[in-house]
């Protein structure tokens, strides 16, 4: 087996700060999703074409107004049903990615621990890493 080095202590140090930081991001990224899915559920979202509709009624003649308003009424009803169920679609999906992302982060954490652990115990691990040895350049043809 071949004598490790200084150099292979960094890389699984690497590879143990990059686990932490993949785990933090999907940490984040979980809050995000609970507190999307908290903000929906408060039931301040809104329809964005809401105030168009309600302007539109109020510039039609008196006639026409409660076909217009029923029609209206049921298509933003069936657009807010529609947005609702991708909104929530999209927060639960969310929410399951950045779960399965985060165990996958803190197993990557926990074996690269380990490793980086095994690597420092042995003996020539803890000294600081060589400079490379000079090349020798003269077999070059001139």
């Amino acid at each position: 087996m071949t004598q490790l080095t200084a150099l292979d202590r960094q890389k699984t140090k690497l590879v143990v700060f990059f686990s932490a930081l993949g785990l933090a991001g999907f940490l984040l990224n979980m809050l995000a999703g609970v507190g999307l899915w908290q903000y929906a559920g408060e039931g301040r979202t809104e329809v964005p074409t809401y105030d168009r509709f309600v302007g539109e009624l109020r510039h039609t003649s008196d006639s026409k107004l409660p076909v217009l308003a029923k029609s209206v009424f049921e298509n933003w009803s069936a657009c807010e049903a529609k947005r609702s169920g991708m909104t929530t679609v999209a927060i639960h999906a969310l929410i399951t990615a950045s779960i399965a992302g985060m165990a996958f982060f803190a197993i990557c954490l926990v074996l690269g621990w380990q490793v980086h652990q095994k690597v420092s115990m042995l003996t020539d691990a803890g000294s600081p890493p060589q400079p490379p040895e000079p090349v020798d350049e003269t077999w070059r043809g001139r």
